[in-house]
């Protein structure tokens, strides 16, 4: 059984979308979702655009998931150093607000992952302003 769709207006996408090359870029949180990860954990899933130079408007996906400190300190403590550059609560108990979290900016080093037959901008770290090469604030 078939169905009806209407394209008017609409012209096909080429070329695929627009990735950055990697280095450091200053990155803008546009939207952060609340989200549950396949493992049951509170996660944000969180799109940064880069906010200058060359690639400004280019996309990133990534995943903010809050890890339990007595199972791994590690993951939990990445958490908190991104939750700390972000200027939001990180320390004993406090609640997560992801909407607070739109419009912050911060300097990440994005690298390129392939999955598939796409390309896509991961961010492989974040980095202190001072520490970085990306355009500053």
């Amino acid at each position: 059984m078939g169905f009806a769709y209407d394209a008017q207006g609409t012209k096909p996408m080429t070329g695929g979308r627009k990735i950055a090359p990697p280095g450091e870029y200053v990155l803008k949180i546009v939207d952060a979702e609340y989200k549950v990860s396949n493992s049951g954990k509170n996660m944000v899933k969180v799109v940064f655009s880069i906010a200058a130079g060359e690639y400004v408007g280019v996309k990133i996906y990534h995943y903010i998931v809050f890890q339990d400190p007595k199972e791994n300190k590690v993951g939990a403590g990445i958490t908190l150093d991104f939750l700390r550059r972000i200027d939001q609560p990180y320390e004993g108990k406090f609640e997560v607000d992801p909407s607070k979290w739109i419009g912050k900016e911060l300097c990440a080093h994005l690298v390129e992952e392939t999955y598939g037959q796409y390309v896509n901008n991961k961010i492989h770290y974040f980095l202190d302003q001072k520490d970085s090469e990306a355009t500053p604030f």
